[in-house]
């Protein structure tokens, strides 16, 4: 389920889940694995404390990887454009 939500949707619902199960079982046509009401149903049983933990361990090994980057003024610096 997770895996789903970190796919970045485009299309509805259905669609988009249609597509995850085929992607996810390497078959050539997409069929309906899971109705999108059975899905949302599933996702509110999903505890936030999931995204919690693993943003904290995605952190942590980001932070693992990567301690020797270099800081201005002694701050991290990240830039996005947005154009």
């Amino acid at each position: 389920m997770i895996l789903y939500f970190l796919n970045l949707r485009k299309n509805a619902a259905q669609v988009e889940l249609d597509r995850f199960y085929k992607a996810l079982k390497n078959r050539k046509q997409a069929a309906q694995e899971i109705t999108k009401s059975a899905f949302f149903q599933a996702r509110k049983q999903l505890s936030h404390a999931a995204f919690i933990e693993l943003n904290q361990i995605i952190t942590q090994d980001f932070h693992d990887r990567f301690s020797g980057y270099q800081k201005w003024n002694g701050f991290r610096l990240c830039a996005i454009d947005g154009s």
